[in-house]
């Protein structure tokens, strides 16, 4: 077959990664011969045709031709020539995927068909492109972690980027969102699902000089400090939006009891974390 495929395709297939570059996409025909192919330099339906008859040989996985497009756009430096809006769900396990095919098929029934699954290069983490906006995000993404614990037995952690408009240029925010969340991974708490608004703090205080965060340090007294259900207590309420009733059930106390510990934080520092201007400096000393 691939004899037949190199006269059809003359002059644009090539069988050694010597000859090949970024533009070739790695196929392998249905006896197992591996060949390369530059697929934008085809019509679509030769495209199409080519991607029916063999499989993409990307470490024995199947993509679909728009998994492929998106592969190449977001690792071969293809142009994004999509319309509409974007978001990636970023996923990474401490193992590498032995069967993508039937990760894909595990999940699809999570996601709307528009989405679209690309696993990174390294085989241990990759994204779902939505292409759909939808009410259901959370949920889903729930779903796909509890999914991928208990079925697959395969640990993994999520990051939701947010939405982008097809002006943007795909593989610069999938570059930009990977390398935000993977830099302040190990400073992060147990979350079933992370936002931008869980890692930017992290981000922040990464990129902060020394003095701004020796200023930080000294905010707070030591005594605060090892109050260990004090700090607690005041930074669940933060993250609550302010929110007694809703901080006192994450911490499983009264909201009497969370009400009185607000009221002697602000006794022992002098700092109402009732007010937004005051509690932003004391939620970064206390992350």
């Amino acid at each position: 077959m691939l004899e037949q495929l190199q006269k059809h395709y003359a002059g644009k297939i090539v069988t050694s990664l010597d000859d090949s570059d970024a533009q070739h996409t790695w196929l392998k025909t249905p006896t197992g011969e591996k060949f390369a192919i530059d697929l934008d330099s085809l019509t679509k339906s030769e495209a199409s045709l080519l991607l029916s008859l063999c499989q993409l040989d990307q470490n024995d996985s199947v993509l679909t031709h728009h998994e492929n497009q998106w592969h190449q756009v977001l690792f071969n430096n293809r142009p994004y020539e999509g319309k509409g809006s974007f978001r990636f769900l970023h996923f990474f396990f401490k193992q590498h995927l032995q069967e993508p095919a039937a990760f894909r098929q595990a999940i699809e029934g999570l996601f709307s068909r528009s989405s679209v699954f690309v696993l990174h290069p390294d085989q241990k983490s990759g994204v779902i492109i939505e292409q759909e906006i939808s009410d259901c995000d959370e949920e889903a993404y729930s779903g796909f972690k509890e999914l991928v614990t208990s079925d697959l037995y395969m640990d993994v952690q999520l990051f939701a980027g947010i939405w982008h408009q097809d002006s943007a240029d795909p593989a610069a925010v999938f570059q930009s969102e990977r390398g935000a969340f993977q830099s302040s991974t190990s400073m992060l708490p147990p979350k079933d699902v992370y936002a931008l608004s869980d890692i930017i703090p992290y981000l922040l205080l990464n990129g902060a000089a020394p003095y701004t965060k020796q200023m930080l340090s000294s905010i707070l007294p030591e005594e605060i400090l090892q109050d260990k259900e004090m700090v607690q207590s005041i930074k669940i309420y933060i993250e609550s939006g302010f929110n007694i009733s809703v901080a006192a059930k994450k911490l499983y106390i009264h909201r009497n009891s969370l009400q009185y510990r607000v009221d002697r934080f602000a006794e022992r520092t002098g700092i109402d974390v009732r007010q937004f201007q005051e509690a932003l400096p004391v939620y970064f000393a206390l992350l």
